[in-house]
């Protein structure tokens, strides 16, 4: 009998919990055959295929990059009941708080007092089933099948993987880029220069005039208008303000006093280009050029002098420090060009000159043997004839 016993014993613990479901045959007192009938019902199955399959490392990983974005997402903690799917609350069950299911769904025949979360899977609410909080599954849907839900239903569809990280763009990428933008900003600007000499060559001219008569103080007062464009706006806003009309004015006003202002430093370093690009232009073949040729050929080659230091950094955009450099001197030379074209665009009252009058005409040379005669000789009278310098 004590041999039997040990050997029962040894059964049990090779085979595990499923051995006590050998019970009254050999002796095993009535009490066990109950604890047998509640270890085989739906509910105790399926809390022990939680507590006995893993959960998916790589679920979990996702779940919780997730739960960082969206904070109304229920991410449990180690001490709660958090399972790999699927799972299922059988009918007269109650689970206490929330129940969250990892890849898998989640059916509901009995009651849960929180929320019901599943990520991967369904959450399906049976007949006779209820949810006191919300219902939410991520990567699937929650469905009502006869069963009810207290808080609210959140499904969340499509893929939430994190998105891979964006490789950096080649250097060739790069400096292509940059040399794009270059390339656009000195086809406007040359377009601009055609249309400004078309339709506005004199108050260029006069700019220019006015640049190379003196480059420093056309800096100067570039840099002095650039500090009093927003006191004269504010100047300006405040005098229309006055009157009712003047307030209906002021935005007009506003937009007027911009356009005008950048008019003028377009207009000023033009005519910087023009300057820049008639030094360079010296040569045998500028002289054969008209003067409206000439004002072209200025203008376009000074537009890309001044853009080639762009260029340059364009081509330096891979190197980070020497970028940074070659930028702020393009930076640099673009503004001293902006403001001294705009300081000698407002000395020049926008090129406007003073067109000079005519020359007064030289008094008509007097012939030294002038003679005069009356007006209606009479035939048979000599005319007087007016004394010259020669008898005086």
């Amino acid at each position: 009998m004590r041999r039997r016993t040990l050997l029962l014993a040894l059964g049990a613990a090779l085979l595990g919990p499923g051995a006590g479901a050998q019970s009254a045959a050999d002796g095993v007192r009535p009490a066990a055959a109950d604890s047998i009938a509640a270890s085989t019902s739906p509910a105790a199955v399926s809390a022990r295929a939680q507590a006995t399959e893993p959960v998916d490392e790589d679920i979990v990983e996702q779940a919780r990059r997730f739960a960082e974005s969206a904070p109304w997402f229920v991410l449990p903690g180690p001490d709660e009941a958090a399972a790999r799917g699927p799972r299922t609350i059988a009918a007269g069950e109650r689970v206490a708080g929330d129940v969250a299911v990892l890849g898998g769904p989640l059916d509901v025949h009995g009651t849960i007092d929180g929320s019901a979360v599943v990520y991967g899977g369904d959450v399906v609410v049976h007949p006779g089933g209820s949810v006191g909080g919300d219902a939410v599954a991520v990567l699937g849907r929650v469905r009502l099948a006869g069963g009810a839900v207290g808080g609210e239903i959140r499904s969340v569809r499509g893929s939430l993987e994190p998105a891979a990280a964006a490789a950096p763009p080649s250097a060739l990428a790069t400096v292509r880029g940059q040399l794009g933008l270059v390339a656009g900003w000195f086809a406007v600007l040359a377009l601009m220069g055609v249309g400004v000499l078309v339709f506005a060559g004199g108050p260029l001219e006069g700019v220019v005039e006015r640049l190379e008569r003196g480059f420093g103080a056309a800096l100067l007062a570039g840099i002095v208008g650039q500090v009093a464009l927003a006191p004269a706006l504010l100047l300006l806003v405040v005098a229309l303000a006055i009157t009712i009309i003047g307030a209906l004015l002021v935005p007009f006003a506003v937009v007027g006093y911009v356009i005008a202002a950048a008019g003028l430093m377009t207009l000023g370093f033009l005519a910087v280009a023009r300057v820049i690009g008639g030094a360079i232009g010296f040569g045998r073949r500028a002289s054969q050029l008209t003067e409206r040729g000439a004002a072209l050929r200025g203008l376009v080659l000074g537009i890309a002098a001044l853009i080639a230091v762009w260029l340059v950094a364009a081509l330096l955009a891979p190197l980070p420090t020497a970028a940074v450099i070659s930028r702020g001197i393009a930076f640099a030379v673009t503004w001293v060009a902006v403001t001294a074209g705009f300081g000698a665009a407002l000395l020049s009252r926008a090129g406007t000159r003073r067109v000079p009058g005519p020359s007064p005409r030289e008094p008509l040379p007097v012939e030294e043997e002038l003679s005069w005669q009356t007006p209606t000789p009479i035939s048979g009278v000599v005319a007087a004839r007016r004394p010259t310098s020669a008898t005086r």
